[in-house]
């Protein structure tokens, strides 16, 4: 995609949620937006999201710090990882690098990640 300043917002609209990602595309000088449809599933920490219905794609909430600051989320392949936080701040890199551990021990390959500032 090669969007940076990356945000999604999650807002319940008409007892669905929702999340619109927004990123910059530098290349184009534009934001691009995408909106997305959220569907909860009978495990915890397990979501399917959809950009594009009626496929679904899954979400699985890895890892959550004890502040709540920072979510390891990935799909069912490995090559699908996010790192969420609810913050602009730089993430300090002793947990980047914790969330780096855990996700490699799940089987997620990190090398590919890009990391903005």
């Amino acid at each position: 995609m090669g969007l940076t300043d990356v945000t999604a917002e999650y807002i319940i609209e008409k007892n669905n949620i929702i999340v619109i990602n927004k990123g910059w595309d530098e290349n184009k000088q534009i934001w691009k937006t995408s909106k997305g449809y959220i569907k909860e599933t009978s495990q915890l920490g397990r979501l399917k999201v959809s950009f594009f219905r009626p496929f679904y794609g899954s979400y699985n909430i890895l890892y959550i710090d004890k502040d709540y600051k920072y979510a390891l989320v990935g799909g069912n392949k490995s090559e699908y990882l996010w790192i969420l936080k609810r913050r602009k701040e730089q993430m300090p890199k002793k947990l980047l690098d914790e969330y780096l551990d855990i996700a490699k021990k799940l089987g997620y390959d990190t090398k590919g990640m890009i990391f903005k500032k």
